[in-house]
């Protein structure tokens, strides 16, 4: 586990250098992002972002101008799916997967006043996860895969100087399992829909971003 955080470290810092290779005109500043997410897993028996998880790291960002911006990250990010028993209800049945990964997200930024809109893609690397049910931990034959792929979408309102607030959407553009439950399977997604290739994160953040070091050293 600590061989492979310093590989995302390294990996982290030696990207960052060649996207973002300064010189006397260009501007960049460097954010620690810490909030919370709720997620699902489309493909599956359950709905709704109810499984509660952290996403935190370090962003770098880089201005093109006052309005263009382009940012890659290294992040901490929990996602899974939950199902809750209601007894009161009849419901028995509960379920909860907890899939953690790297996240490395690449995404363009345009500011419009103060809100900063952006959309992007990211690569995650899978470090554990684990399911269980009423009846306890699931062991199954079908593991989730070791990398999910995909693309997001959101949002930030700057709050001052140093802080802003954001909403971040991210859903996988290839499986994240391989399909294998039996019967009829809806897809929320159209492509999804379409191909039916398996499962899929599917990822709502809210979060924080505090500003350590900003080159530029602009007041907002």
């Amino acid at each position: 586990m600590k061989s492979n955080t310093l590989f995302y470290f390294l990996l982290f810092g030696l990207l960052s250098d060649l996207i973002f290779a300064q010189n006397d005109q260009q501007q960049f500043n460097l954010r620690a992002i810490f909030g919370i997410q709720g997620s699902q897993i489309d493909g599956d028996y359950y709905a709704g972002y109810n499984k509660a998880g952290i996403i935190s790291g370090l962003t770098l960002y880089h201005d093109f101008n006052e309005k263009k911006q382009i940012s890659f990250s290294l992040l901490y990010s929990q996602k899974g799916a939950r199902k809750n028993a209601n007894p009161e209800k009849g419901i028995y049945d509960y379920y909860r997967a907890s899939i953690d990964y790297v996240e490395l997200p690449l995404q363009i930024y345009h500011r419009f006043k103060s809100f900063t809109f952006f959309g992007g893609l990211y690569y995650a690397r899978l470090i554990k996860s684990s399911e269980s049910n009423q009846n306890g931990a699931i062991v199954t034959g079908v593991k989730f895969k070791s990398s999910d792929f995909g693309y997001l979408l959101g949002g930030e309102k700057s709050i001052n100087a140093h802080y802003s607030a954001g909403v971040r959407f991210s859903y996988s553009l290839i499986p994240i399992r391989d399909y294998f439950f039996n019967g009829q399977i809806y897809y929320y997604n159209i492509i999804q829909r379409v191909f039916n290739r398996g499962l899929y994160n599917n990822t709502l953040s809210f979060y924080l971003s505090y500003t350590i070091m900003d080159s530029g050293k602009k007041s907002q």
